[in-house]
């Protein structure tokens, strides 16, 4: 709702914050969301279910995702429900590679014309199977947090992973989605995660820059982990080309 994801009632939510009235207040959940955006340092809230508890809403300061250990009292957990701001980072990492046929990347720069007329906002498989069921449609674009959360848009270019990137800074509020099937070609394996260690995956690039090694090798066999630590150790190295399975 409004950016902010619902899930089970975290174990560690944070820090509470409220002021000197009362540490919880009683108002329905558009209300709590109001609430905590305007308040500094809240990323999270507690949100009471029909019962003992009902509407309530507890504002924190704890850093929540999906993978946060749920709380494990059976009772806690049937009275309360834990609702977190979703930002791009968090979602980008949960993003699958590949949805129902869909390849996933940067958003291109070229998305050719919009089919279907204003976007329609749902998951991101509805968005793939709304794209399967429309005449034309090659591609999608779907929008990321905290402006374009869920945003669909259909698109009729036939994508590739060598079409260009959008330079544009908007351009991080969207992922680009296109047919596997258009062109024969190969997946880019799921395995690999879209963020880690602070480094964005994305297609390989037209221009890579300056190649940085030492007399022993331009190339090194690495996992993705060590290849981060490596980049992150030598001066001026700000991304890396990393080999998919197969002659790399």
């Amino acid at each position: 709702v409004d950016g902010y994801q619902q899930r089970s009632l975290v174990a560690d939510t944070g820090v509470d914050l409220y002021d000197y009235r009362a540490k919880c207040y009683t108002k329905d959940l558009s209300s709590c969301v109001a609430y905590c955006d305007e308040t500094p340092s809240c990323s999270s809230f507690s949100y009471g279910v029909p019962g003992m508890y009902t509407h309530k809403c507890c504002l924190k300061m704890g850093k929540v995702t999906a993978n946060s250990t749920a709380n494990p009292d059976v009772t806690l957990a049937k009275q309360w429900r834990t609702f977190y701001k979703l930002d791009q980072e968090s979602v980008l990492d949960a993003l699958p590679m590949i949805v129902d046929g869909y390849q996933q990347r940067s958003l291109v720069a070229d998305e050719g014309f919009q089919l279907g007329g204003e976007h329609l906002e749902g998951t991101l498989s509805s968005c793939a199977t709304l794209c399967d069921e429309t005449t034309g449609c090659n591609s999608f674009s779907f929008g990321l947090p905290p402006d374009k959360t869920n945003e669909c848009y259909l698109k009729n270019k036939k994508v590739t992973a060598n079409s260009a990137g959008n330079a544009d800074p908007f351009a991080k509020q969207f992922r680009t989605y296109y047919k596997l099937d258009q062109l024969n070609q190969e997946p880019v394996p799921d395995e690999l995660p879209m963020l880690v260690d602070g480094y964005q995956q994305r297609s390989l690039v037209a221009d890579t820059g300056v190649d940085l090694y030492d007399y022993r090798a331009k190339c090194y066999t690495k996992d993705l982990s060590s290849c981060v630590a490596y980049c992150d150790e030598t001066p001026s190295c700000s991304s890396f080309s990393y080999g998919v399975p197969g002659m790399y």
